[in-house]
């Protein structure tokens, strides 16, 4: 379908943090993933494209009186409104939803989805050269994972006041939760990762960390992508925020890519589209994230599992669910389409989220099960996806 042929790419991101730091983590805005979207269709149909979303726009700009040299974007739809997902969308914000992922399924708009941890890479620049051949991947999965769920404060501490007390302080941490969860069951396997890690983390070098965020994993991504797609020329568009030094435009060409561009979305009607999709996907994910962390001095001796309101969800609810499913599904067969950092767990919450709801054939059959059962049932959905995932790392 692609092959040998021309495609424009538009890039837009969320949760960006241009340097990791004690500012960066202490923002109540803070969320360990930088996410980038980009969507992409042949040059021969962008104009029809932004026709479509020309029209979904002005609807919506009229719908929450936006003034006609404003621009509708994702930010209108509020932090609090994402926590329960679309359950607790307000009546205008589930109609704009609405529209948008029909708009998308009309459209022939493909996308590319990147993920990282920040907390990943700072800890993938520790020098493993001494392991050899060993893979490194599933410590560099385990710390990560620790983190986010716990957020140790003296870690955490370590990490934004860049200095050389990072591996000292994480050693600390994982000895102390072994300690805590000597007799917890839930708490078995997790000891013994840790265990794992203390002896890995007392052989390497944690010195000399940069924390200035660098561009190039995302379109090392993309590039596998567009030779997965067999594309014979591809433009890259990429949303422009203000920054003289142009460091997301610059890792694209580093990367291979000739024609790229930087533009303000007040000129590109699909640059604010994209801006809807990226701020949709990243924040459905930091509200997951929300509902299922705990912190570094809180007892855990339950899992944490999504609320079971993210699952009471009406027949609209659940169509809209549905549609979304319907658009990555059209295009989940293209491997590179979705770019994960190692540490995977916030994207697949995100994304088995939309296709649970999607294995439901009906809004009665859905409604048969209780939203506990939900829950249960979602959490091995993960847990499958995940055990899969481990399964092609060769961790398991």
């Amino acid at each position: 379908m692609y092959k040998n042929k021309n495609m424009v790419f538009f890039f837009d991101e969320s949760f960006h943090s241009r340097k990791i730091n004690k500012k960066t983590i202490e923002d109540k805005e803070f969320f360990d993933n930088y996410v980038m979207t980009g969507i992409g269709c042949l040059r021969k149909d962008v104009h029809k494209n932004e026709i479509l979303y020309k029209q979904f726009e002005e609807k919506f700009k009229e719908e929450f009186s936006i003034k006609e040299n404003d621009e509708l974007k994702s930010k209108i739809v509020k932090k609090e409104q994402y926590k329960y997902g679309i359950k607790s969308f307000n009546k205008k914000s589930l109609e704009l939803y609405k529209d948008f992922w029909e708009l998308m399924n009309q459209s022939d708009y493909i996308y590319y989805i990147c993920a990282i941890s920040k907390l990943e890479y700072i800890l993938t620049q520790f020098n493993y050269n001494i392991w050899g051949a060993r893979d490194y991947r599933s410590f560099v999965y385990s710390i990560v994972k620790a983190v986010n769920v716990y957020r140790p404060k003296e870690v955490l501490k370590a990490i934004f006041e860049e200095n050389d007390l990072l591996l000292e302080e994480l050693i600390k941490f994982l000895d102390r939760k072994i300690i805590e969860n000597e007799g917890n069951p839930v708490k078995v396997h997790e000891n013994i990762s840790f265990k794992e890690c203390i002896l890995i983390l007392e052989e390497i070098n944690g010195k000399n960390i940069d924390l200035k965020w660098k561009y190039n994993n995302i379109f090392i991504g993309l590039k596998k992508f567009v030779n997965e797609l067999g594309l014979n020329e591809v433009r890259v568009v990429i949303d422009k925020e203000g920054n003289p030094s142009n460091n997301t435009a610059n890792a694209c060409k580093k990367e291979g890519f000739k024609n790229v561009i930087e533009k303000d979305s007040q000129k590109s009607i699909t640059l604010r589209c994209t801006d809807m999709m990226c701020g949709f996907i990243s924040k459905m994910m930091r509200a997951i994230y929300e509902d299922t962390k705990t912190t570094d001095d809180e007892e855990y001796r339950e899992r944490k599992i999504l609320d079971k309101n993210w699952f009471e969800i009406n027949k609209e609810q659940l169509l809209i669910y549905k549609n979304i499913a319907k658009y990555f599904k059209r295009y989940s067969k293209y491997y590179w389409s979705t770019y994960i950092s190692i540490y995977f767990d916030s994207f697949f919450q995100f994304i088995d989220l939309i296709y649970y709801f999607d294995e439901f054939n009906s809004f009665e059959d859905f409604n048969s099960i209780d939203s506990n059962n939900h829950r249960e049932r979602y959490n091995a959905f993960i847990i499958n996806h995940i055990s899969g995932k481990f399964k092609e790392y060769g961790w398991m």
